[in-house]
């Protein structure tokens, strides 16, 4: 059986809801049955009563079957799963001594975890027995039929009924052979059996087919378990109730990371259902079982759903097509017809409609970058201040192009619209890279407001700092700076970027991806996740990478400093990079002293370049750092910011490796030096990151304090261990291996292809940034350097 997109599968169902939705806490209160009952109580949630808990052996020894009042009761475990481990005894009278013997070796089975999760110790629970509603019986083989819905938002999106077959052996367990059968939200009623992925008519132990049975007490049900999401706190939970014989429902247990079977039983896509409630604001379980039955069930109008779903959520519901009114600053005003486009990232007008409301005069020529301008929209009943690029739309049936950028209140109904004349296909829009530009544009927005380092810096480091100088044993413990809601929006920005097929456009995506891991790193900073996703962001060395780097530890002679060299203050300082960046043509950028206690000189976003007060530097260290930051990387953004593309600013994918073995490479060509001396620093870096990967936190401090000084010790012990909460774990962020992995395709080179410094481009796309290359001349480095 093939499905589309819709499904839910296991990874997307813990990516999207368990994680997001399912605290721990409540994941713990589900998996737990004892304490799951005691919260039914509490909440007057109907279940079965709890006749007596085993706790140990020692209690198990002295039990007798004659303390349980009822005359049967259910044996199961407090931590089960699929039904396992669970006894029925349906009369204690008849209990033997060696029937006694039996069901006493099963409970000390369950006790010890036989039966569990995870194969922990475990109790045992002696509690009523459910009998099964006699209309239900009709369709069991012998064992109880429970019924399953999943909630999401308080609504319930899903239900089906599991049956007991001769071959599960009475288990409502679809995986050993029972039965399970789709069931219509809005009324109850049966829609489909299906067993061993096989669709049937009829069980094989029953004449009658339950397709068409409704389901007593439906709506109550619902309720129940709407109420129990509630409740609970588990945001996407399955619920499993049964009918005792009275027609009451009870609820069995909750279940936290509920399985995908309930797909097969009713032929739909969950995910697909999950996503139409995204954003939905429904206060009471009153209202979400209402909202659920009108949405997923078969009797239902359209006028109903929509309304609920604008009074619930806030947002409109509009067609793919829809009428618009626009309104220019100059008074004029037009209204035409709208494509409301997803894949769109900015709004879009035609260009002869444009002419028509003074935007833009006849002989307007559109130019390499994306070009905005100020409008006001009015689409449906909400009118907004945007801003439009201007685009040929004169072989389409609409004028406008609604992009997702004003689509943000807006659900979209792509079966509601206007007449068949103006759902024809699209002609092809005959502007070339259209889509390539917008994502172009919408990155290098996002990239600007987004600071990766920053994040990643501990916020109680000069705390943590004491204590580790005045205990060496000691693993700090780091706390950082929470990650605001801006990043969420980024992140989901980038993720809704299509796929392209041009060359420049796959780089974009390819792009857009490797932003998108960096926010994701940022949102695991302190969690179990880092160091998985920090591998993600900053590959690790190969086993032949770590060769070369040990062999160029081993074989190339340390850096040697010259004592006598002249050291220059921060005023100093100050003046040589200045006179550095109006060489070179750079007037954006400004040299500051700054009154904070850096270690070193910062470059920041606001083309700023902070020199602490109190730093004085020797003159071959501030030529390396002129050739490093101003000569590699401030050159090539100043170069970067002149270019038709933002992929030039914001950067090709991967060309972190290249711009920091640029620099290191141009560090040595400014003073003179071999080349391996910077490689074997940056490979010393990398096999430090190594050792931090094999040791603890405590064994790696060690292995510092052996061969550096105690603040510099400090120094790398931070810059490896950053991102991490607890610092006793072993391994680290990754990105020290960046410096030595960019250097090694640049060794035995005699110069840099000047294309490198046109933006911050990769190597390894060199071709592509000479094909988009806008520049006819750009600034290039130049050495010796005269300070």
């Amino acid at each position: 059986m093939k499905w589309s997109t819709g499904i839910l599968g296991i990874n997307a169902r813990n990516i999207l809801y368990i994680k997001p939705f399912n605290k721990k806490k409540a994941i713990r209160l589900a998996d737990n049955k004892l304490e799951s009952k005691q919260f039914f109580y509490q909440h007057k949630i109907p279940t079965a009563t709890v006749y007596k808990v085993i706790h140990n052996k020692k209690e198990l020894e002295t039990f007798q079957f004659d303390e349980i009042a009822a005359k049967s009761f259910v044996i199961k475990p407090n931590r089960g799963f699929g039904g396992e481990g669970i006894k029925i005894v349906t009369d204690k009278k008849s209990i033997s001594p060696q029937k006694a013997r039996e069901l006493k070796n099963h409970i000390a089975n369950i006790l010890d975890g036989n039966f569990s999760l995870t194969n922990a110790p475990d109790i045992a629970i002696l509690e009523q027995r459910i009998i099964c509603h006699p209309d239900l019986s009709t369709f069991s083989y012998q064992g109880l039929p429970d019924i399953r819905v999943i909630v999401h938002n308080l609504i319930p999106v899903m239900a089906m009924i599991r049956f007991p077959t001769k071959e599960s052996d009475g288990k409502a367990n679809y995986h050993a052979g029972g039965a399970i059968a789709g069931i219509d939200l809005a009324s109850g009623k049966i829609t489909r059996v299906v067993i061993r992925d096989k669709s049937v008519k009829l069980l094989p132990y029953c004449d009658i087919s339950p397709i068409g049975f409704t389901i007593p007490a439906w709506d109550q049900i619902l309720l129940i378990a709407s109420q129990a999401q509630l409740y609970s706190n588990i945001g996407y939970l399955a619920i499993d109730i049964v009918l005792n014989k009275k027609g009451t429902p009870m609820v069995l247990e909750m279940n936290a990371r509920g399985g995908l079977s309930i797909q097969v039983a009713n032929k739909a896509k969950l995910r697909e259902r999950l996503d139409r409630i995204q954003g939905l604001k429904v206060k009471t379980p009153e209202r979400g079982v209402r909202l659920g039955k009108e949405i997923f069930g078969k009797q239902q109008t359209t006028e109903m759903i929509e309304t609920e779903i604008e009074h619930l959520s806030g947002k409109e519901i509009l067609g793919s097509f829809e009428p618009v009114a626009l309104l220019a600053k100059n008074g004029k005003q037009e209204r035409t017809i709208a494509v409301l486009d997803t894949n769109k990232i900015y709004t879009s007008i035609d260009r002869a409609l444009a002419i028509r409301l003074g935007i833009i005069d006849k002989d307007y020529e559109a130019k390499e970058k994306v070009e905005f301008f100020s409008l006001k929209l009015q689409l449906g009943k909400r009118k907004v201040r945007t801003f439009v690029t201007i685009r040929d739309y004169s072989d389409q049936t609409y004028k406008v192009a609604i992009g997702r950028r004003n689509l943000r209140k807006v659900f979209i109904d792509p079966f509601k619209g206007l007449p068949g004349h103006f759902l024809q296909a699209p002609a092809q829009v005959s502007t070339s890279f259209e889509q390539e530009k917008e994502a172009d544009q919408l990155l290098g927005e996002l990239y600007n407001n987004l600071s990766f380092l920053y994040h990643l810096q501990p916020i109680n480091l000069a705390e943590e700092r004491k204590k580790w100088l005045a205990d060496s044993t000691y693993c700090p413990q780091f706390h950082y700076q929470k990650v605001s809601e801006l990043y969420e929006s980024a992140l989901k920005e980038l993720e809704a970027i299509p796929q392209f097929d041009s060359d420049i456009g796959m780089l974009i995506k390819s792009r857009a991806e490797e932003i998108a891991r960096q926010i994701q790193l940022l949102k695991a900073i302190g969690s179990k996740e880092f160091l998985a996703i920090a591998r993600t962001v900053f590959r690790p060395l190969s086993s032949e990478e770590l060769e070369r780097a040990q062999t160029y530890v081993q074989n190339v002679a340390k850096l040697s400093r010259d004592e006598k060299e002249v050291v220059l203050d921060a005023e100093h300082i100050q003046d040589v990079f200045q006179q550095i960046l109006t060489t070179y043509g750079i007037t954006d950028w400004k040299c500051k002293i700054s009154e904070h206690q850096f270690a070193s000189i910062r470059i920041r976003k606001n083309n700023q370049i902070a020199i602490p007060r109190n730093k004085a530097i020797p003159q071959n260290r501030l030529i390396r750092l002129i050739a490093h930051e101003l000569l590699t990387h401030i050159l090539s953004r100043h170069n970067a910011e002149k270019q038709h593309w933002h992929l030039y600013s914001y950067g090709f994918p991967g060309y972190i490796y290249t711009q920091e073995g640029i620099a290191l490479f141009n560090e040595a060509q400014s003073v003179n030096i071999p080349h391996e001396q910077l490689i074997r620093k940056s490979a010393q870096n990398a096999l430090l990151l190594y050792e931090a990967d094999m040791r603890t936190g405590q064994e790696f401090s060690q292995l510092l304090l052996r061969d550096r000084k105690p603040n510099d010790a400090w120094r790398s012990f931070v810059r490896i261990k950053r991102g991490l909460a607890n610092t006793a774990e072993k391994g680290g962020l990754g990105r020290e291996n960046v410096y030595f992995l960019g250097s090694l395709p640049l060794i035995g080179a005699n110069v840099i292809p000047p294309i490198l410094y046109a933006g911050r481009v990769a190597i390894e796309h060199v071709n592509v940034a000479n094909k988009y290359n806008s520049l006819e001349t750009f600034a290039t480095p130049q050495f010796p350097i005269i300070i």
